[in-house]
């Protein structure tokens, strides 16, 4: 027991002596001045190791993943510039297309007429088609009493033939003819003698049914009425006219 004590009193004196001397050192190290400029410290290789221990933790630290590049954006295609606007040429002219007209050329008053002008046409190149018809043809002008008794009839007829007037006749119903005059003027004239005997005489045109032809055709390119072959077969028949048809 007593050894055991020496060893102890001998470890305390030993950590005595041992401990206060880096203290020691410590505190003449701060003590020196400062070093001229350009000498470097003095550095143990302990020290050094710490330093270079101390420098590698925020080194590694610093040593992040870079993040990956940004994508570069697709390039837009440049838009296309707009061509400079040209003046507009003069327009291309326009082929002409022939007009077809449907004509009708009459009416004839008989069928060798409308052969004869028909045959003009074709020689000219037309295919003029003989058309048959029927219309009403003025004939003249009559005058006349309208109907009455028989017996008051005979007696204006013979009042008439009392002033000379014989060109008269009885009709159905009793009417009293008292001429057809081809002409208006010639007409007019026996109404007003009559009239002077006191009789209402009526005038009225005079008409009557009958069968006309026509040649239907297609006339290309300028109207018929425009060319000299119009002329010449209104020449030979001033009645005739030409009349627009609807083509097939």
């Amino acid at each position: 027991m007593r050894y055991l004590i020496y060893l102890l009193l001998l470890a305390n004196l030993a950590f005595f002596v041992w401990y206060p001397r880096p203290l020691e050192q410590d505190s003449e190290r701060r003590a020196l001045p400062p070093l001229p400029a350009g000498v470097d410290t003095l550095v143990l290789l302990s020290e050094r190791d710490a330093q270079s221990a101390g420098t590698e933790a925020p080194a590694a630290a610093a040593e992040t993943p870079a993040a990956p590049p940004a994508t570069p954006a697709p390039e837009q295609e440049p838009e296309p510039e707009p061509e400079p606007e040209q003046e507009p040429g003069p327009a291309p002219a326009a082929e002409a297309v022939p007009v077809t007209l449907c004509q009708s050329v009459g009416p004839f008053l008989t069928r060798a007429d409308a052969d004869r002008a028909g045959r003009l046409l074709r020689d000219a190149g037309y295919e003029p088609q003989r058309r048959d018809a029927r219309t009403r043809e003025q004939t003249g002008y009559w005058v006349y009493l309208p109907p009455m008794p028989r017996r008051r009839a005979r007696e204006i007829v013979a009042d008439l033939d009392a002033h000379g007037m014989k060109d008269h006749y009885i009709g159905k119903d009793n009417f009293i003819s008292l001429g057809i005059f081809r002409s208006r003027g010639k007409a007019a004239v026996r109404r007003r003698k009559v009239r002077r005997l006191g009789y209402d005489a009526l005038l009225e045109p005079r008409y009557r049914k009958r069968t006309v032809y026509w040649l239907d055709m297609k006339t290309p390119g300028r109207p018929l009425a425009d060319t000299p072959l119009w002329q010449k077969l209104a020449g030979k028949d001033p009645k005739i006219r030409i009349e627009p048809l609807t083509c097939p």
